[in-house]
Formats: structure tokens, C-alpha cells, sequence
């Protein structure tokens, strides 16, 4: 009982200085706007141009392991990763005598992965970019089964085999395995799939099977009985429960850009949606602790596109990967939906010995919270709630609310030495030279002071990407800061019913993407291997089930 009514008065007395805040900080924008001491509209630039960020390629994430899960890299370094691990393309992954894996594909695609197998990610489609790029899973030995929700017409998702390769030609659920003497069987639990071999294809339909040896066309489907199953068949039943367990759609659904739809039930089942006036639905996550906020509980990984944040929150990857966070009074942190896929929507500072980030805001700015009991920084740009520091030293892959430098004994002036930069000075993992383990390589080779003079000069070259915190106004008040930041702010639009359509990471409103994917002539189609196009499923295949006039 005495924990309990500590906690209580512990949060009534977050409330008042919640409260207390919003006066505070009122109260100093009046005075400010009073001495006529405008926000330096050159720093309001630089920051605002951080809502308009560049996208990359969307890679995969690792949703489950049993057993551990190892993956070669495209560089030939090998890592031993866990939940929500990034995935890229060209990665191999190898599981051993007792590991099984599950991966979420940008497109919302699951493969799970039985044991002892091996396979590529050749290829990966991002649907953020709208671009012609083909999801490739090049499968040597082992068994997958693979959830494709939305392939496309089957020109955006292929598995890849030494004796044929299968395509989903509409929403399917099917396994591949590949046995002794590269022997393929092609197993469709529901949906249509088409598997090409040599000289032929055949269309496999739910509760079909069919067997293809290596320079051989595909035999004819025959029927197999659903309910006798594998080991690994009851694995992914158990995956599939756990994955369709979350809360009914509602309205925030319609709102939500289509690259987030793929996460709603994760998200429903770990939080819940609210509707702001002037941002549209959010989405709020269950935490218990006070103190939290977002970029805290992780670690960084050496990507080919920078730093990528790798969250231990079960619900982390698609709210560090989509959107922006903000901090409403009277609800707390909440992330507002956006369609551009980063590695982490953050701003960086580089200081003499420390590195840190902050969220970036849906204006561009850096997330500030405001007033409240406990450490104050009095500095209209770092807030000690929503900003991280940790040494040089920590930052790769070690888990930042072990390391995380306490907030009392961060000197507020001492942050002023640093640089502010929209982009990561850090080199990616293509542009360091590895040797061994690459986990170990990347916490040796973080050079802190090598880092700060790169960023020092970079605020010296080129003022729109970094700036020196010296530079910064010292004397803005915070509060200024908001009021600009919500007199610029951009209202959702409303759409059908009333529902908000979201707003993009750059303003424009984020719409439901509608129709099936088409060529550059607005014809749909689909390419072999070999370049030559495959031949949609119509009139012209012959009968159910019998080869196509698409010889390979």
C-alpha cells in the first residue's frame, strides 16, 4: 500500500508540475514577444528543414528467434542479433540444428525460417518509395514458409531455389522446401502461387502441393492433406496466433499511411490511438515508467545507411522507423504517424566527449517537453528529458539506458561546445574497414575526438546540415519556441467520414494508396530471372494447373 500511494503522489505531483509548465512557459514567450526579440529566423530554417527528410531503403527486421539467429553480412562480417534486429539486403542467414527465426519484410510480408537453413536476402521491395524493386529470398537448403499479404499481382515478391523459382500471384500463405538433390515441394496453404522450372510453370492453388527436381518442369499439383503437419508447420501455427492477436480496426485504420498498416495490431495491442485537433490520430504506448521516452531503451547498430536504432520494446521498430514523436500535455509521449522509412528520425550532437540525440518533432524541431520538477537545463534547445548523451566509447551496441550519462551531471553550458547535426557524422558500416566481429569492430573504432572535428567542420562547410551549439540564440525563451513551432504547424486534412488522413513526414497529406502496381506504361507485369516477362494468369495459361507458354 505505501509503494502505491507513493507512486500516486508521485504522478499527482507530475500533473502540477505539468501544469506548472504550461504557465511557465507562457508567461516568458509574452515577454519575449514584448522585447521584440524574434526567433533568429536562420536557426528556425535549419530546423524546420528537418521535417522534409530524405528517405532510405526500407530492410527487414528480425520479429522472432528461437535459439539464436547468426547473419553474414553483405560485407562477409558475421553477428550474433536478436528481436528487432535490422535485416539488409544481401544478408545471409544460417540457422543451426535449434534455431528458427521470424522476419517482417518492409512490405509487411512474414517469412519464418525452420532450422538448419540457409538463405539470402537477395533483393527487398519498399513500398515508402514506390520503386520497380522485387523482394528476392534466394533459398539453398532448409525449409520457409512465407505470408505474403499483398504481392502485387506477383511482380514484387519471388523465392529463388536451385530448381525453380515461386511466385504469389494474389494474398498467399505457402512453404518451400528445398531437400536432397535440390528436390523443391511447393506447399500452398491458401491463396495461388505459380512455381517455374525449366521450360514450364504451374499454378498451385490453396491445398495444393507439387514436387520440381533440378532441370526439370515443375510435376502436375496433386491435393495434400492440411492437417498433417510438421514440427515445423506447428511452429508457425503458434507464430501465426501470436501474430493475429491484437485489437479490432478502428477509425485510426483508414488514417494510418499504408507503409504503417502492417504494425496496427502490434500497436493496438501495446498502446492506444488518440485524435489530436491539430495533428490527427496518434498513437499513445502503455509504459510504466515516468521517466520514459523514446530512444532510451536500445542500442545502435552499423548500418549500410548510418546508425540505425535497434529498440527493446516489443512494439519499437515501426514508431523508430515511421513518423514523429511528440509530447502532449495531459497525455504524454505520443507518435504521430508518417510514410518516410529512416534508420531513426533524430538530430545528433557532437561534443568534445559525449554523443547525443533528440527526436525530432512533426515541425522539424527538436522535441521539448518543458518545465517540471527534477533537472532543469534553462536552454531553449536541449531539454534534459528527451535528449540522450553517452561517451564515444558506448555508443555501439550497448544498451543506452545502461550508459546513458546521468541528466544532473550534464553541465548546460558545457552542451554549448558542441554541433548540432541533421545528419550522422558517424561513417556507415560500408565506409569503415572491418576486420572480424562486427559488433566489437564498431565499439573500438568510434574515434570520439575524430568524430567531433568531422562534425566542427562540417557546421564550417555546410551550415544547412550542422550548426555549432555556440551559435545557437541563448536568448529565446522555450516557450517562443513552441508558439512558433505551433503557429506553423499543419492541420490534418479530414477525409471520408470525418477521419483524418494523417500528414506526411514532409506536410503533404499521407492518402490510402489504391490499385495493384503497374509498369512505367501502366501495364502490369512481372520479369524472370532471366529478363524475359512472365505471362499473367489468364486465358492464355490452358487449363488449371497445366504449363503455361512461358518457357524459361
Amino acid at each position: 500500500m505505501h509503494s502505491n500511494t507513493v507512486l500516486s503522489c508521485s504522478r499527482i505531483l507530475r500533473g502540477l508540475a505539468i501544469a506548472a509548465g504550461v504557465l511557465l512557459v507562457a508567461m516568458p514567450a509574452v515577454r519575449a514577444q514584448d522585447a521584440d526579440r524574434p526567433v533568429d529566423v536562420e536557426f528556425a530554417s535549419f530546423f524546420e528543414q528537418g521535417a522534409a527528410e530524405e528517405p532510405v531503403p526500407a530492410f527487414a527486421r528480425v520479429r522472432f528467434e528461437e535459439g539464436g539467429l547468426r547473419l553474414v553480412r553483405v560485407d562477409g562480417t558475421a553477428e550474433d542479433v536478436g528481436f528487432n534486429a535490422p535485416v539488409y539486403p544481401g544478408d545471409r542467414i544460417e540457422t543451426a540444428e535449434r534455431q528458427r527465426a521470424e522476419l517482417q519484410l518492409p512490405d509487411g510480408s512474414l517469412l519464418r525460417i525452420d532450422r538448419l537453413t540457409w538463405l539470402r536476402l537477395a533483393s527487398l521491395a519498399d513500398p515508402s518509395t514506390g520503386s520497380s524493386a522485387v523482394t528476392v529470398i534466394a533459398l539453398e537448403r532448409g525449409s520457409i514458409q512465407a505470408d505474403v499479404p499483398r504481392p502485387a499481382g506477383g511482380d514484387a515478391f519471388r523465392v529463388d531455389t536451385p530448381s525453380a523459382s515461386v511466385y504469389p500471384l494474389e494474398p498467399s500463405a505457402f512453404r518451400v522446401d528445398v531437400g536432397a538433390h535440390d528436390v523443391v515441394k511447393v506447399s500452398v496453404e491458401y491463396g495461388r502461387v505459380e512455381v517455374a522450372g525449366e521450360g514450364a510453370s504451374r499454378i498451385v492453388y490453396g491445398g495444393e502441393r507439387l514436387r520440381v527436381m533440378r532441370g526439370r518442369s515443375p510435376g502436375r499439383p496433386y491435393a495434400y492433406n492440411a492437417l498433417i503437419r510438421d514440427r515445423f508447420d506447428d511452429w508457425v501455427r503458434q507464430r501465426d496466433d501470436v501474430y493475429r492477436m491484437h485489437a479490432a480496426r478502428g477509425p485510426e485504420y483508414e488514417a494510418l499511411p499504408e507503409e504503417v498498416r502492417p504494425y496496427y495490431g502490434e500497436l493496438s495491442s501495446n498502446g492506444r490511438w488518440v485524435y489530436l485537433d491539430d495533428l490527427g490520430w496518434a498513437w499513445v504506448p502503455s509504459v510504466d515508467d515516468d521517466d520514459w521516452a523514446p530512444y532510451s531503451y536500445g542500442y545502435w547498430d552499423d548500418g549500410p545507411y548510418g546508425p540505425v536504432w535497434v529498440p527493446v520494446e516489443t512494439w519499437g521498430w515501426p514508431v523508430y522507423r515511421y513518423g514523429r514523436w511528440h509530447f502532449s500535455i495531459g497525455i504524454g509521449w505520443t507518435w504521430i504517424p508518417g510514410r518516410i522509412f529512416r534508420p531513426a528520425h533524430v538530430y545528433w550532437y557532437y561534443g568534445p566527449s559525449w554523443v547525443g540525440w533528440v527526436p525530432i518533432d512533426v515541425w522539424g524541431w527538436p522535441v521539448y517537453v518543458g518545465p517540471r520538477f527534477g533537472v532543469v537545463w534553462h536552454d531553449p534547445f536541449f531539454d534534459p528529458l528527451p535528449w540522450v548523451f553517452v561517451d564515444y566509447h558506448h555508443f555501439w551496441h550497448t544498451p543506452v539506458h545502461v550508459h546513458r550519462l546521468p541528466r544532473h551531471k550534464i553541465v548546460p553550458r558545457d552542451l554549448r561546445r558542441g554541433v548540432i547535426a541533421r545528419e550522422a557524422v558517424i561513417p556507415p558500416r560500408s565506409a569503415r574497414h572491418t576486420r572480424g566481429n562486427a559488433r566489437s569492430v564498431g565499439v573500438r573504432d568510434l574515434d570520439g575526438s575524430r568524430i567531433y572535428r568531422r562534425a566542427s567542420e562540417l557546421a564550417r562547410t555546410r551550415p544547412a546540415v550542422a550548426r555549432r551549439a555556440a551559435d545557437l540564440p541563448r536568448d529565446v525563451d522555450p516557450g517562443e519556441l513552441r508558439r512558433l513551432r505551433g503557429a506553423r504547424s499543419v492541420r490534418a486534412p479530414e477525409g471520408r467520414a470525418g477521419r483524418s488522413l494523417g500528414v506526411r513526414d514532409d506536410g503533404s497529406t499521407a492518402r490510402r494508396a489504391t490499385g495493384r502496381a503497374t509498369g512505367r506504361d501502366g501495364a502490369s507485369r512481372a520479369v524472370r530471372p532471366d529478363g524475359r516477362r512472365r505471362v499473367e494468369d489468364g486465358a492464355d495459361r490452358g487449363s488449371r494447373g497445366e504449363p503455361g507458354a512461358r518457357a524459361r
